[in-house]
Protein backbone atom coordinates (compact mmCIF):
# COMPACT_ATOMS: atom_id res chain seq x y z
CA UNK A 1 0.00 0.00 0.00
CA UNK A 2 1.18 3.56 -1.08
CA UNK A 3 1.52 5.79 2.02
CA UNK A 4 2.95 9.03 0.94
CA UNK A 5 1.83 11.92 2.71
CA UNK A 6 1.22 14.29 -0.21
CA UNK A 7 -0.67 12.05 -2.73
CA UNK A 8 -4.25 13.26 -1.79
CA UNK A 9 -5.86 10.09 -3.37
CA UNK A 10 -8.85 7.76 -1.76
CA UNK A 11 -6.42 4.93 -2.65
CA UNK A 12 -3.26 6.57 -0.68
CA UNK A 13 -5.75 7.82 2.04
CA UNK A 14 -7.19 4.41 2.27
CA UNK A 15 -3.35 2.66 2.03
CA UNK A 16 -2.50 5.77 5.69
CA UNK A 17 -5.69 4.76 6.97
CA UNK A 18 -5.16 0.86 7.55
CA UNK A 19 -2.24 0.31 8.99
CA UNK A 20 -3.81 -3.38 10.11
CA UNK A 21 -7.30 -5.02 8.98
CA UNK A 22 -9.81 -1.89 9.73
CA UNK A 23 -9.23 1.91 8.80
CA UNK A 24 -11.48 4.42 8.14
CA UNK A 25 -11.24 7.71 6.38
CA UNK A 26 -13.61 10.66 6.16
CA UNK A 27 -15.90 11.31 2.71
CA UNK A 28 -18.15 13.56 1.91
CA UNK A 29 -20.34 13.80 5.27
CA UNK A 30 -19.86 10.21 6.22
CA UNK A 31 -16.94 7.38 6.75
CA UNK A 32 -15.44 5.06 4.59
CA UNK A 33 -14.53 1.90 6.17
CA UNK A 34 -11.28 0.33 4.78
CA UNK A 35 -10.18 -3.42 4.37
CA UNK A 36 -6.48 -3.55 4.35
CA UNK A 37 -3.99 -6.35 4.68
CA UNK A 38 -2.97 -8.17 1.37
CA UNK A 39 -4.37 -7.91 -1.62
CA UNK A 40 -6.80 -11.42 -1.81
CA UNK A 41 -10.15 -11.87 -2.85
CA UNK A 42 -13.06 -10.57 -0.63
CA UNK A 43 -16.46 -12.26 -0.05
CA UNK A 44 -19.54 -11.74 1.86
CA UNK A 45 -21.60 -14.39 3.74
CA UNK A 46 -24.53 -13.00 5.82
CA UNK A 47 -26.73 -14.58 8.32
CA UNK A 48 -23.72 -16.38 9.67
CA UNK A 49 -25.64 -16.75 13.26
CA UNK A 50 -28.05 -15.24 15.42
CA UNK A 51 -26.52 -11.65 16.19
CA UNK A 52 -24.66 -11.23 13.51
CA UNK A 53 -24.79 -9.56 10.03
CA UNK A 54 -22.97 -11.45 8.27
CA UNK A 55 -19.09 -11.96 7.86
CA UNK A 56 -16.85 -10.87 5.18
CA UNK A 57 -14.31 -13.47 4.18
CA UNK A 58 -10.33 -12.32 2.73
CA UNK A 59 -8.43 -15.08 1.01
CA UNK A 60 -4.92 -14.60 1.94
CA UNK A 61 -3.36 -17.94 0.81
CA UNK A 62 -4.59 -20.72 0.50
CA UNK A 63 -4.31 -24.63 -1.54
CA UNK A 64 -7.98 -24.99 -2.53
CA UNK A 65 -11.02 -23.36 -1.93
CA UNK A 66 -12.14 -26.31 -0.12
CA UNK A 67 -9.55 -25.59 2.40
CA UNK A 68 -10.97 -22.23 2.60
CA UNK A 69 -14.77 -24.00 3.18
CA UNK A 70 -13.32 -26.11 5.91
CA UNK A 71 -11.89 -23.52 8.07
CA UNK A 72 -15.70 -21.82 7.36
CA UNK A 73 -17.39 -24.93 8.37
CA UNK A 74 -15.76 -25.10 12.03
CA UNK A 75 -17.58 -22.22 13.21
CA UNK A 76 -16.23 -23.53 16.89
CA UNK A 77 -12.57 -22.42 16.16
CA UNK A 78 -14.13 -19.07 13.83
CA UNK A 79 -15.86 -17.77 17.02
CA UNK A 80 -13.12 -18.66 19.48
CA UNK A 81 -11.20 -16.44 17.01
CA UNK A 82 -14.18 -13.65 17.67
CA UNK A 83 -13.28 -13.74 21.17
CA UNK A 84 -10.06 -12.04 20.89
CA UNK A 85 -10.83 -10.14 17.61
CA UNK A 86 -7.51 -8.68 15.99
CA UNK A 87 -8.71 -5.23 15.82
CA UNK A 88 -12.58 -3.61 16.26
CA UNK A 89 -13.76 -0.62 14.62
CA UNK A 90 -17.04 0.90 14.93
CA UNK A 91 -19.31 3.21 12.47
CA UNK A 92 -22.43 4.50 11.25
CA UNK A 93 -24.12 4.37 8.30
CA UNK A 94 -25.71 7.44 6.68
CA UNK A 95 -29.76 7.66 6.35
CA UNK A 96 -29.93 4.73 3.75
CA UNK A 97 -28.08 2.44 5.94
CA UNK A 98 -26.70 0.83 2.49
CA UNK A 99 -23.08 0.61 2.31
CA UNK A 100 -21.41 -0.71 -0.50
CA UNK A 101 -17.94 -3.20 -0.83
CA UNK A 102 -15.68 -2.23 -3.92
CA UNK A 103 -11.67 -2.21 -4.96
CA UNK A 104 -9.93 1.07 -3.92
CA UNK A 105 -7.74 0.44 -6.94
CA UNK A 106 -10.35 0.93 -9.75
CA UNK A 107 -9.73 4.57 -11.32
CA UNK A 108 -12.50 6.66 -11.12
CA UNK A 109 -16.27 5.73 -10.90
CA UNK A 110 -16.85 2.17 -9.72
CA UNK A 111 -19.39 0.38 -11.82
CA UNK A 112 -22.01 -1.52 -10.57
CA UNK A 113 -20.79 -4.34 -11.43
CA UNK A 114 -17.81 -4.45 -9.70
CA UNK A 115 -19.70 -3.34 -6.04
CA UNK A 116 -21.53 -4.95 -3.82
CA UNK A 117 -24.21 -2.91 -2.47
CA UNK A 118 -25.53 -4.06 1.36
CA UNK A 119 -28.52 -2.72 2.45
CA UNK A 120 -28.23 -2.39 6.18
CA UNK A 121 -30.94 -0.20 8.81
CA UNK A 122 -29.77 3.14 9.63
CA UNK A 123 -27.44 2.92 12.47
CA UNK A 124 -23.86 1.76 13.96
CA UNK A 125 -22.62 -1.12 13.62
CA UNK A 126 -19.06 -3.05 14.42
CA UNK A 127 -16.26 -4.80 12.70
CA UNK A 128 -14.35 -7.35 14.13
CA UNK A 129 -11.63 -8.38 12.04
CA UNK A 130 -9.32 -11.55 12.84
CA UNK A 131 -7.22 -13.97 11.06
CA UNK A 132 -7.84 -18.02 11.27
CA UNK A 133 -5.33 -20.19 10.00
CA UNK A 134 -4.89 -23.43 8.81
CA UNK A 135 -2.42 -26.06 7.79
CA UNK A 136 -3.47 -25.47 4.52
CA UNK A 137 -5.17 -21.45 4.29
CA UNK A 138 -4.98 -18.39 5.85
CA UNK A 139 -7.89 -16.11 5.55
CA UNK A 140 -8.56 -12.76 7.78
CA UNK A 141 -12.66 -12.24 8.80
CA UNK A 142 -14.33 -9.46 9.34
CA UNK A 143 -17.30 -10.17 10.87
CA UNK A 144 -20.23 -7.12 10.84
CA UNK A 145 -22.55 -6.83 13.79
CA UNK A 146 -24.24 -4.20 15.16
CA UNK A 147 -22.96 -2.05 17.58
CA UNK A 148 -23.88 -2.79 21.26
CA UNK A 149 -25.71 0.53 23.20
Amino acid sequence: MDNRPDDPSDYARACRASKGWLGLIPSQGGAIVVFGGDAGPIAWLSDVSVGEIGVFVHWLGYDSEDAVLRVLQDLTTVHAAARAPAEVLEFATGASGSIALFDATENGGVPEAGRLMLPLRPGRYRLNAYCVESTDCAVVLRELSTAPG
